[in-house]
């Protein structure tokens, strides 16, 4: 089985619940990942633009530098709400 961490983003504290927001988007990753393995690791930004690349972003960030660690208990990345992680083209 596949080890997968989730990458989530709330972009504003004061329009959504930061719970509520992490919530749904493990609740959507748990779907997609379910026929190949289970979310191990949860990253998940609050309040930090997507427009930001990830190396500004506080909790990306330290999903890229866990990247690098062979030990890091994960072997893929699931990103359940593609328009809250990334922008542009």
């Amino acid at each position: 089985m596949t080890r997968f961490a989730l990458y989530a983003r709330t972009s504003t504290d004061d329009l959504q619940d930061p719970a509520d927001s992490l919530r749904w988007q493990a609740e959507t990753a748990g779907r997609l990942v379910v026929p190949h393995g289970d979310v191990v690791a949860v990253y998940h930004d609050i309040d930090k633009s997507r427009s930001l690349p990830w190396e500004r972003r506080p909790q990306a960030s330290r999903m890229l530098r866990d990247l690098k660690d062979p030990g890091r208990g994960w072997d893929a990345l699931v990103v359940a709400e593609p328009q809250r992680a990334f922008s542009g083209t």
